[in-house]
């Protein structure tokens, strides 16, 4: 039909007034709307994911980097983060996202949560990642790359510092329950952690202005008394709480492998020569800290007797003797102890600039007194080491420096009565239980695997110059 082009004005008219059909208008503005926010959705998301997966891998470089700065230079650990950023941020799909010039050790100051850069430090580090259009490799947009935004540009940090367990230099620390009973005065800035539990009797006073810290992990971790902190004085205000678990095992295992190692931090310093020297105890043996020894077990250096014929004392084997004591043993050296039996019966008198380590339980007489000295024993007892009354573990020197010394046992420990750390540590896998008389802890360390049960009518405090406890350093930690 011919097309009129007089009737046209009125079919559009009528067109303009008709309604029907216009929801499909609508659902297009709709449509597009959603579109709009959906792209918008997916970019946004798909830059979260892109900064979470940056942060991974800072947190994961800076913790490389930190555990690493402890036996490595400073480029040797920036180039061990960089290892773990590529391993957990592919560089063939995303770029690099670290370079070694965002890696920067120094020290952090909590309270200000400021960085100062310090390559030389070992105390903290701060690590960079980025996705940048300058390094060639952004984070691309979706649908806004049609309004202009074609990529964007993604940073994130981390910053981790070294850290140390609590109570180390002076004080108490137990995976396990540590109970302190009542009496007892803690000074000085002694420090008790438990990872499990603290109990306390009453009357026990806590210089909590001087630095006396009490900590475990949540308040319903403190038992006492009904009326416990108004009977137990500074104890409210010395709590503390967190979880610090310590492999005590992995602990025991350095000190001991390390003792022999003059690179090792647990290596003694009053040891003058790193041969171990093997001390074997039999009727009739010799030997000792002199020469050849004359078999009469007084190790007095004649060397060549007929009566017991004795092992030479000066080189790689410390000799024989009858029983065991310090004549057995020659200072400034270690020495491997084996006994007849399950038990080394330790004479009591003073050891001193030696370290012994055996196989047996340690059975240490009344007045013992170790100074610059350590024991280990590899037994796993639960009471390896036992002391029925007077064992002094370092020179009470009111906190001079030096002559620490140290017990280190695989198994645990229990004393009887009047046991005396001075600069002293006790290092047990298992359980420490012990009494002491009234002023016999002064730089104190108590470090068990299990639990530790102490003591009543003590005064303990801690030392300025306590110079050698073996430690071990936490896993760093994420600056807060």
């Amino acid at each position: 039909m011919a097309f009129s082009t007089r009737n046209f004005g009125g079919h559009l008219g009528r067109f303009c007034r008709k309604e029907s059909g216009a929801i499909s208008i609508l659902n297009i503005y709709f449509t597009i709307t959603l579109a709009i926010f959906g792209g918008i959705a997916i970019d946004i998301g798909n830059l979260m994911v892109a900064r979470n997966q940056l942060q991974v891998a800072a947190d994961v470089a800076a913790h490389a980097a930190m555990q690493s700065r402890r036996t490595l230079d400073a480029d040797a650990s920036k180039a061990k983060a960089l290892e773990y950023a590529r391993a957990n941020v592919d560089p063939n799909l995303f770029g690099n996202v670290l370079q070694i010039g965002d890696i920067q050790f120094g020290t952090y100051d909590r309270s200000t949560k400021t960085f100062l850069v310090d390559n030389t430090s070992t105390e903290a580090v701060f690590v960079a990642t980025n996705r940048l259009a300058a390094n060639a490799n952004p984070v691309s947009s979706f649908l806004l790359q049609l309004v202009g935004y074609a990529s964007f540009d993604v940073r994130t940090s981390a910053v981790f510092v070294n850290s140390r367990y609590p109570c180390m230099g002076d004080g108490f620390f137990a995976n396990g329950r540590v109970d302190m009973q009542s009496n007892n005065d803690f000074l000085n800035g002694f420090c008790i952690h438990s990872n499990s539990r603290v109990e306390f009797n009453n009357n026990n006073f806590f210089e909590h202005d001087d630095g006396v810290t009490v900590s475990m992990p949540s308040p319903s971790d403190l038992v006492i008394p009904g009326s416990g902190f108004s009977q137990n004085p500074g104890l409210q205000q010395s709590l503390h709480y967190g979880t610090y678990p310590m492999d005590v095992d992995a602990l025991v295992v350095e000190i001991r492998d390390g003792i022999t190692d003059p690179s090792s931090d647990h290596y003694r310093s009053f040891v003058t020569n790193s041969t171990v020297l093997n001390v074997s105890l039999s009727s009739g043996g010799g030997g000792g800290n002199g020469g050849g020894g004359n078999g009469n077990g007084n190790g007095n250096g004649n060397g060549g007797g007929n009566n017991g014929g004795g092992n030479n004392g000066g080189g790689s084997s410390g000799g024989g003797c009858s029983s065991f004591g310090m004549s057995c043993l020659t200072p400034g050296r270690i020495h491997e102890v084996s006994c007849s039996g399950n038990t080394l019966n330790v004479a009591g008198e003073t050891y001193e600039d030696v370290v012994v380590i055996t196989d047996c339980d340690l059975t240490f007489g009344n007045g013992t007194r170790l100074i610059n000295a350590t024991f280990i024993t590899e037994s796993t007892d639960d009471r390896s080491i036992k002391s029925p009354q007077g064992l002094q573990i370092g020179e009470d020197d009111s906190c001079a420096a030096g002559g620490d010394a140290q017990l280190v046992t695989f198994g645990g420990m229990k004393t009887a009565a009047k046991m005396q750390l001075y600069g002293g540590q006790i290092v047990a896998v298992g359980d420490v239980n012990f009494a002491a008389q009234g002023n016999g802890f002064s730089g104190a360390s108590v470090i068990a695997g299990g639990e530790i049960d102490g003591t009543s009518n003590s005064v303990l405090g801690a030392c300025p110059n306590v110079g050698e406890h073996f430690e071990t350093p936490a896993p760093p930690r994420m600056a807060g």
